[in-house]
């Protein structure tokens, strides 16, 4: 297991003010017996991860973890190459953790933490829980009929249903508990029973709907220590990845509800840095709106005061590079000469769709994909798609060479002597750059590969309904 210190996202140190609670410091006794070694970690969770906060030696099983300001809130645990032992830390931040290296959650006992005794509780009743259903799981693959298969399953239904009345006890007996907080990030809301009368495909909406309406209910996002468990950026990408429709405006409206539900500045810090990170590759075409979004409206209007000036200026020019060529914007103007040097302009191209394909004579990807794009636009002329090959360096002479060798019929226009702007702003990075528009000379695709085109446009042709 690989620990680290430092947790970063887009070179922003996200967690790097402490906490203020009511007492100051904090003392954490171990006591394991039997366990070998001469130094012991102590660490937290944060996101899918974990990372060490301290080392400290160790004798005979005994260490102490101390220090003079006090730590974060969350689940913590104890670490060797031997040995892990997980356990909280809230506001009580000077107590002893006992236990063994033969059954080190059974037998952990901690002094002085009435949250760990609820935590330890919970603890043992999930691992009874798990180890149970490991167990019918096995048996229901090895069944011999359906009779047996369906008691099994019976026997597994009425474990969660039992789990389930635990923790809700739970949550009744110790409401504004660290563990009770754990709860509601693990529970998922129940499911909404539609009204009588709708359709089919009306009450799955209404369910679905009701469902990530709920989503966040109970989730405490006005309190830090949430992030130090292992189960909060599940259920954040979860959020965002399974219930939210993944049109950018969706999803822009998605993290500014979320954000600000964010009451605690340590809980919006991640939020915005995760989500930012995120976006900033998206995976989706499109989804760069998302980024663009965040970085303008958070970042660049002073609300990420974590945020050094190195940061925002890199920010900056990425929504400067990225804003005028979002999907739906007005394609920025495209001037170019033609092979005798005159001139060409986007704006007289009478078209329902267009295909802009930026190469370099001189890529290897380019003298590939060029052919494959010709062919694209041969089998979709008669369905409206004109076609634009834009040469994006200077030399003319390679230009009409790679024209003349690789047979491209399609309008070839080129920016010899740097009198257009189009290398900025399509934000031409590398080659070849596809970008497809719509009759009004909107952007409708873009960075699409090559051997993307033909699913993209019949996707859109039948959108169109053509």
């Amino acid at each position: 297991m690989k620990m680290i210190r430092i947790y970063s996202l887009l070179l922003i140190s996200v967690f790097t003010c402490n906490s203020i609670f009511a007492q100051e410091g904090y003392k954490i006794d171990i006591e394991i017996e039997g366990l070998p070694g001469s130094e012991i970690y102590l660490g937290y969770h944060l996101g899918e991860n974990k990372y060490i906060d301290d080392t400290v030696p160790m004798a005979n099983g005994k260490a102490v973890f101390q220090g003079e300001e006090p730590i974060k809130h969350g689940i913590y645990f104890l670490y060797t190459p031997q040995y892990f032992l997980e356990f909280v830390v809230t506001t009580e931040q000077n107590f002893i953790v006992r236990s063994d290296t033969i059954s080190p959650l059974v037998n952990k006992r901690i002094q002085g933490s009435p949250e760990n005794e609820i935590f330890h509780e919970f603890q043992l009743n999930m691992a009874d829980t798990q180890s149970e259903s490991v167990k019918l799981r096995e048996r229901f693959k090895t069944a011999k009929n359906k009779k047996d298969s369906a008691l099994i399953v019976s026997q597994l239904e009425f474990v969660n249903e039992t789990n389930q009345a635990f923790q809700d006890q739970m949550i009744v007996q110790y409401p504004e508990s660290f563990t009770a907080k754990l709860i509601r990030i693990i529970r998922r809301p129940e499911a909404q029973i539609a009204p009588e009368g709708l359709s089919e495909n009306e009450a799955r909406k209404y369910s679905f709907m009701a469902y990530k309406d709920k989503f966040f209910d109970g989730i405490d996002l006005g309190y830090a220590g949430i992030l130090r468990t292992p189960v909060f950026q599940t259920r954040l990408l979860e959020y965002i990845d399974k219930l939210v429709s993944p049109e950018p405006d969706s999803l822009i409206k998605a993290m500014d509800y979320l954000l600000n539900k964010a009451t605690d500045p340590e809980v919006f810090r991640y939020i915005l840095v995760a989500t930012t990170n995120k976006f900033s590759k998206p995976k989706l075409m499109g989804h760069d709106a998302v980024f663009v979004h965040l970085a303008e409206n958070y970042y660049l209007k002073g609300k990420a005061d974590w945020a050094d000036n190195e940061t925002l200026k890199s920010f900056r020019k990425a929504v400067n590079d990225l804003k005028p060529n979002l999907i739906g914007q007005p394609a920025p103007p495209l001037n170019l000469l033609d092979t005798m040097l005159s001139p060409i302009s986007l704006e007289d191209i009478n078209a329902k769709y267009t295909l802009l394909f930026f190469y370099d004579p001189d890529c290897g990807h380019c003298k590939k994909q060029a052919p494959q794009a010709l062919d694209f636009y041969h089998k979709f002329q008669t369905y409206g798609v004109e076609a634009v090959g834009v040469c994006v360096p200077t030399d003319l002479d390679k230009w009409r060479g790679f024209i003349d060798e690789k047979a491209l019929d399609w309008i070839n226009g080129a920016d010899p002597y740097v009198q257009s702007n189009f290398r900025k702003e399509y934000n031409i990075l590398s080659y070849p750059t596809i970008y497809v528009l719509d009759e009004d000379k909107r952007i409708i695709g873009k960075r699409l590969g090559v051997e993307q085109l033909e699913d993209f446009m019949n996707a859109r042709l039948k959108m169109d309904g053509d």
